[in-house]
């Protein structure tokens, strides 16, 4: 065996060594000086061994001799394997070894699938060891460790999947496929010096529920940008105390460091009727459909009618602002320049309206 391979493979040899990379996964509860310890040892013995496999000379007698390791249950020895021996085929997308006669590499891959699929309360650390694995030979075009990845993560897309974010239109199977494709995204953008993978993955996956989400829920697509500051204008607006006056889109605009033309796009966003919850010709306009109709709505006939019906409960005020909205098509700020008052005054009467229209119907 070459002097060079024996210098790196060295800490391989021994199986209690071995061991040690994979020791601070594997295990709980050590004292926290020998956690420490582990760790070090363990970080050490893990680089030495990804530099071998990344050399050509040596890296596959490498891969050859982690093999025992991974027979005996070492979760790390054998994510090493894998990614190593193990491909996709571009044919059916099934995994295959890369040795066409390697059966021991196909054993050991179910071994592993099983382990992750099976492994409910498998602890983050250990997903996330594991992880870090496969994250170079993704990043280098790997299939394999890509969808290997995405399995080891997925309790983390189901985790923010289930919580339905912004909009809370989509059914879950679309927020889950999302938060896929977002994950995906973070295999491709993540770098070790960023921060954890976890904590990478979950911001590229709540924004991309985040983004589908609201897209799906407005008949006009908003462009990005303009609906992001839109949300920070409403935070900034919440911060803001009951009596204070209302910030003209000037002060908004100083205050978030933007264009003051930007502040008034954005303030110009109106409610729309999410795509899912439109109601078709002739059908009642009842209090559920209330609450998502839009100028387009209430310019049938029949709807109008009804809803003229229902205004007759409301204040002279309210029924202007409900006019100037839904059948003028107004915003809110042009509405509150309009009768002099602020936006925020103009949403709360609309709401107000809205409200006893509800119960009236």
């Amino acid at each position: 065996m070459p002097r060079k391979l024996v210098s790196m493979l060295g800490p391989f040899q021994n199986p209690e060594a071995m061991k040690l990379a994979s020791e601070k996964v594997e295990t709980r509860g050590a004292s926290a000086a020998g956690n420490s310890r582990t760790e070090k040892t363990a970080g050490r013995i893990n680089k030495t061994l990804e530099m071998a496999l990344r050399d050509a000379s040596i890296g596959g007698q490498i891969r050859d001799a982690l093999a025992p390791h991974a027979r005996a249950g070492n979760l790390l020895a054998l994510a090493h394997y894998l990614s190593h021996n193990m491909t996709v085929d571009a044919r059916n997308g099934e995994y295959v070894p890369k040795r066409g006669t390697d059966k021991e590499a196909m054993e050991l891959h179910q071994k592993l699938v099983e382990t992750i699929r099976n492994g409910r309360k498998m602890p983050t650390t250990q997903r996330g060891k594991l992880t870090n694995v496969f994250i170079a030979p993704a990043k280098a075009g790997s299939a394999y460790a890509r969808n290997i990845i995405i399995e080891l993560n997925m309790p983390l897309v189901l985790g923010i999947a289930g919580k339905g974010h912004i909009g809370g239109a989509s059914k879950f199977e679309d927020r889950w496929m999302e938060g896929v494709l977002g994950l995906s995204r973070a295999i491709e953008g993540y770098s070790p010096e960023i921060s954890g993978f976890s904590t990478y993955a979950a911001t590229c996956i709540r924004h991309a529920i985040n983004r589908s989400s609201w897209n799906e829920s407005r008949n006009v697509r908003i462009p990005a940008g303009l609906r992001d500051l839109e949300t920070e204008i409403w935070k900034y607006l919440k911060t803001l105390p009951p009596s204070a006056e209302e910030p003209s889109p000037a002060d908004i605009a100083k205050k978030l460091g933007v264009a003051e033309k930007r502040v008034r796009r954005a303030l110009e966003i109106g409610p729309d009727v999410p795509m899912n919850k439109q109601f078709n010709e002739g059908e009642p306009l009842t209090s559920a459909t209330l609450l998502y109709a839009d100028d387009r709505s209430f310019a049938r006939a029949e709807d109008r009618i009804l809803v003229e019906e229902l205004m007759r409960v409301l204040t002279p005020r309210q029924r202007a602002v409900i006019r100037k909205r839904f059948w003028e098509g107004k915003t809110l700020v042009s509405i509150g320049r309009k009768i002099n008052i602020g936006r925020e005054r103009a949403r709360q009467i609309e709401a107000d309206a809205l409200e006893k229209m509800r119960r009236e119907a």
